[in-house]
């Protein structure tokens, strides 16, 4: 007695699974393939990200101003541990806008989600940002690495808020 391997079409026939796709329970399999969709969303949240950080950044420089004033090297530190904040909750914000991912938006949580991505950021922008226009100055270099910084950005922040 052979046993024949269970195919699409046998599936396709069976009524189990056409109850179940009738009902929604099942969604179709992932190809493998990202197509322009994704690659849409990941520029946009890499774009939203950086607005989104400039506008925050305004405010942080502001405080770090008056807490580095205040208290020195605590200040500093102070400061610094807004910016991993500023940063995780930024991204959290688009994780969950853009790509529906669960985020812990505790303050511990917060807080690594916005380290983890300025450690991982701060080599990336240097790589796509800095180092092309260091070796090939002019419009269209700084033109082609935002594009692609843009990019880059959004595929870390979307890994990044779905490990917080």
């Amino acid at each position: 007695m052979s046993v024949e391997p269970i195919t699409e079409k046998h599936r396709r026939e069976s009524s189990v699974y056409r109850q179940t796709m009738e009902a929604g329970e099942v969604s179709k399999p992932e190809t493998g393939s990202k197509g322009p969709k994704f690659y849409g969303k990941v520029f946009l949240h890499g774009v939203l990200f950086t607005l989104l950080f400039i506008v925050f950044w305004f405010g942080w420089a502001f405080a770090t101003l008056i807490l580095v004033s205040i208290g020195s090297i605590i200040g500093l530190g102070l400061a610094f541990g807004l910016l991993c904040l500023g940063i995780g909750g930024i991204n959290a914000f688009l994780g969950v806008q853009l790509w529906k991912v669960e985020a812990d938006t505790s303050f511990w949580s917060l807080f690594f989600h916005g380290l983890v991505l300025f450690v991982i950021l701060l080599f990336a922008g240097g790589l796509t940002t800095f180092l092309p226009n260091l070796v090939f100055p002019g419009v269209a270099t700084s033109v082609i690495s935002i594009v692609i910084t843009s990019l880059v950005y959004g595929l870390v922040g979307k890994e990044v808020a779905e490990w917080f």
